[in-house]
């Protein structure tokens, strides 16, 4: 995945993170994510989100609309970050269809 491609991605989860007011730490914590892993994807040294970690924070952030995370331009453009149960897909779907719209362009 390149920057250009991951650095949305990466924006997103920020705002998120702001949205929510907390710090990056408390924000690994309570969704069990190392907090290193959380540090080098938004420093942009890890370029890729898995669906282990798509899952942590499905579970820990129930409001957070993975689809907005992923792809916010390709199916979520009228959507913020409240889920939307017409949206929700499972996590290895929205992957395929980031990488095949990064693919893509």
């Amino acid at each position: 995945m390149s920057q250009d491609s991951f650095e949305p991605i990466v924006e997103r989860l920020k705002q998120y993170i702001a949205e929510k007011g907390l710090t990056n730490t408390q924000f690994a914590d309570r969704a069990g994510i190392p907090r290193p892993t959380l540090s080098q994807i938004l420093h942009g040294r890890n370029k890729t989100i898995n669906d282990v970690l798509l899952r942590k924070l499905d579970a820990a952030f129930p409001d957070f609309n993975l689809s907005w995370l992923l792809l916010a331009e390709e199916i979520c453009a009228t959507s913020r970050i409240l889920k939307s149960q017409s949206l929700k897909m499972d996590y290895q779907t929205m992957i395929s269809i980031h990488h095949q719209t990064i693919t893509n362009h």
